[in-house]
């Protein structure tokens, strides 16, 4: 498994947030494909669809945002960046 990282916002946290998710390992499943003679694909088929989990805080594990809500944008603006 791999791990995608993306610069999120963590609502627990209230702070932006370098958030992961893991991917599905496609060499091993490509291996895996190619040793069963193809009867491998349609696992790999359904694992790459809905392998990747939704990003989480590596802080605190919480589900992260794409987006800043407005309710945190003024707060966020009037705390000094760290």
């Amino acid at each position: 498994m791999g791990i995608q990282k993306k610069r999120m916002f963590c609502e627990e946290e209230v702070r932006m947030v370098l958030a992961e998710r893991q991917t599905p390992n496609h060499i091993l499943h490509l291996l895996l494909s190619v040793v069963t003679a193809g009867f491998w694909l349609p696992v790999w088929f359904l694992v790459a669809l809905l392998g990747s989990g939704s990003y989480k805080c590596p802080s605190c594990g919480a589900r992260v945002l794409g987006y800043v809500p407005k309710k945190y944008k003024q707060q966020m603006a009037k705390a000094p960046s760290s």
